[in-house]
């Protein structure tokens, strides 16, 4: 004969009972964590993302270092210097766009186009157009413009700028 089960009013000890509870604690403090550090990451880069967006949408129009100017007389040594630091910057800014591939892609290609223009400017001899022209770097100037010209509609459409490229009016 088995012993009858206890009556629906009387509490029964179970020595087990308090401890499955405490187990069930730490799993949902992991759990709250993991959600609490990944919502961290998340927004920390989304507003990495922002910053840089940021600063190259400003670079675009025109309201930054980034951008240099180009004059007439023959690029010196300095001025290839700063193209490159340029590049460098360019291409961290871009490491940060982890969002917007897009704007990425155009920014490590703009990047890229800044090093080979002082790589064709430093073969062909710093000078004069027609010195480049006569040492046979116009062919790779224009490549390059060109490929300057796709890069940067490519970052004003991602920026949600006018499409003029590198020809504004």
């Amino acid at each position: 004969m088995q012993p009858s089960p206890p009556p629906p009013w009387m509490v029964q000890y179970n020595p087990q009972a308090p401890a499955a509870r405490a187990r069930n604690v730490p799993r949902k403090a992991l759990v709250v964590g993991v959600i609490a550090v990944g919502a961290l990451l998340g927004a920390g880069t989304a507003g990495v993302n922002a910053y840089a967006k940021h600063q190259v949408c400003a670079a675009l129009e025109g309201d930054s270092s980034l951008t240099g100017s180009a004059g007439s007389e023959a690029p010196t040594e300095a001025q290839f210097t700063q193209v490159r630091k340029g590049a460098d910057q360019m291409r961290g800014y871009a490491r940060m766009l982890v969002i917007d591939g897009d704007l990425r892609s155009a920014v490590n290609g703009l990047a890229d186009d800044a090093d080979q223009l002082v790589d064709v400017l430093a073969t062909t001899g710093t000078g004069s157009v027609d010195r480049i022209a006569g040492g046979g770097g116009m062919t790779e100037l224009l490549t390059i413009a060109g490929s300057v010209n796709s890069h940067a509609r490519a970052a004003q459409r991602a920026c949600d700028l006018p499409v003029t490229g590198i020809f504004r009016h």
